[in-house]
């Protein structure tokens, strides 16, 4: 999340954890795991290419900032708060 955020592209193996991160060819890689061949691959098709890198590193910044945004997850988590109360009928509770 990090990397991302800070427009570096990413190569990740596709495992839980990283696929929340990661968008293959989005914002970086997702590789098999256990398989180095395909992780060096990525790497060096990502510093070959700048105009991919630059592309994966501007997708990084932009999913960092609309997923991982502390304001964007605080409001994300206050909407969901405010639906559970209304569903169970306990919206007068809320006070904000």
């Amino acid at each position: 999340m990090e990397a991302t955020a800070s427009g570096v592209p990413c190569v990740a193996t596709n495992v839980r954890g990283c696929r929340e991160v990661v968008e293959h060819e989005k914002n970086g890689f997702l590789v098999p795991p256990h398989n180095p061949g395909c992780l060096a691959d990525a790497i060096a098709q990502i510093l070959e290419d700048p105009e991919l890198a630059a592309r994966l590193s501007e997708g990084g910044r932009r999913m960092a900032g609309e997923r991982f945004d502390e304001q964007a997850v605080f409001r994300k988590v206050k909407a969901e708060y405010v639906r559970l109360l209304r569903e169970k009928g306990l919206e007068h509770l809320r006070s904000y």
